[in-house]
């Protein structure tokens, strides 16, 4: 399966994505979403590549927490937002 990033086209959808699995007011997303922006930060959930703004094990655990909410339907999901 394609990684969402690569699924998802723009800065906006990219925030949709984002607003989909980060809970919020989510502090860790908001320090990568400043830095890297919506795509990169898409980007940065699935992968192991330093996250702007959080420490290795803030970033290992930021990773576990929005990857789990990434499911197959959340394309779809946000087709009908």
């Amino acid at each position: 399966m394609a990684r969402l990033a690569e699924q998802v086209q723009g800065e906006r959808a990219a925030r949709i994505a984002l607003s989909m699995i980060a809970e919020p007011d989510d502090a860790a997303t908001g320090r990568v979403l400043a830095r890297a922006g919506g795509v990169e930060t898409l980007r940065l959930i699935e992968s192991d590549d330093p996250a702007p703004g959080l420490a290795r094990a803030d970033a290992l655990l930021w990773r576990e927490r929005l990857a789990a909410r990434i499911t197959s339907d959340l394309l779809d999901r946000m087709a009908q937002a």
